[in-house]
């Protein structure tokens, strides 16, 4: 929510004022270009980064089992991650198949499965991104 008024940089005041007064600034401009997908995908990769945490879960036995899926290898995203990449994952994970171990909680339907596609299809189409069969 950075103002053009302060060249553009997120401060406190602006900040401030969205979400503890609840109000737009006092001479408050919007970006020059929209905050699209790419920009809030170069976001989360660059706050997961700060912090990983591996893709898994623990097993029967004990261990930990780091999962393969996309650009996530061995439980891990690299470093080198690109925005593309990173949205086409994002877009798998929730398009993609629910897994097992979820089946008690969540059960979607091909119709609410196809739904989802749908929604988010045309938005990722653009980068290359696998479409899911429902």
């Amino acid at each position: 929510m950075p103002s053009g008024t302060n060249g553009y940089q997120p401060d406190y005041a602006t900040i401030e004022s969205f979400f503890v007064h609840e109000r737009i600034p006092d001479n408050w401009t919007t970006r020059i270009t929209p905050y699209s997908n790419m920009d809030v995908t170069n976001q989360i990769v660059t706050m997961y980064l700060e912090n990983p945490v591996l893709f898994g879960g623990n097993t029967a036995d004990g261990t930990f089992d780091a999962i393969n899926f996309g650009a996530i290898k061995d439980g891990k995203i690299e470093a080198g991650i690109s925005a593309k990449d990173t949205s086409c994952l994002l877009y798998q994970l929730a398009t993609g198949q629910i897994p097992g171990y979820l089946n008690g909680l969540i059960t979607p339907t091909v119709e609410a499965l196809s739904f989802v596609a749908t929604k988010l299809g045309p938005e990722f189409a653009n980068l290359g991104c696998p479409i899911p069969l429902t």
